[in-house]
């Protein structure tokens, strides 16, 4: 099937005309004619100013899409400003709520106060000093259990 079969369906008159046609206007009316429209199509034409309009309010556009870019960046350098913040104040508050229960659970006063202490002068020292001394605690509470069941065994043989 050849190309523009259509075209080669019209009187040859009008092929001609339609390819002597001075401007694609012309051949489009030619053709028109050559169909049977016998109706003149518009050329499509922007009015005045309208493309200097569209240049205008592309522009403005792109102006508000940066600034709003921008804003958000600044929103976003605040938001991340509080999460670490927020982060700061959280990492604090279980610290304290650590050594609150250190202390609780201290075997002798001195451990505790040392261990309530510790968020003012914030060392390792008060810390392991409270652990080591809850360890050798038990240790002495176990050891003193265990040589009273054995006091408590030979009392009865």
């Amino acid at each position: 099937m050849p190309l523009f079969s259509w075209m080669h369906a019209l009187p040859r008159e009008h092929r001609r005309r339609i390819r002597q046609a001075a401007s694609p206007q012309e051949a489009c009316l030619e053709l028109a004619t050559a169909l049977g429209l016998n109706q003149s199509i518009p050329t499509p034409t922007a009015p005045v100013g309208l493309i200097e309009d569209v240049h205008k309010k592309l522009a403005q556009a792109q102006r508000q899409a940066m600034d709003l870019e921008e804003e958000l960046a600044k929103q976003d350098a605040a938001h991340e400003s509080e999460i670490a913040t927020l982060y700061e104040e959280h990492r604090k508050s279980v610290r304290r709520a650590k050594l609150q229960l250190l202390a609780q659970c201290a075997p002798h006063h001195p451990a505790a106060r040392e261990a309530l202490h510790c968020d003012q002068a914030p060392t390792l020292v008060p810390v392991t000093t409270a652990i080591l001394c809850g360890h050798s605690g038990r240790r002495a509470a176990s050891q003193s259990r265990s040589s009273m069941s054995s006091l408590t065994g030979r009392l009865l043989v």
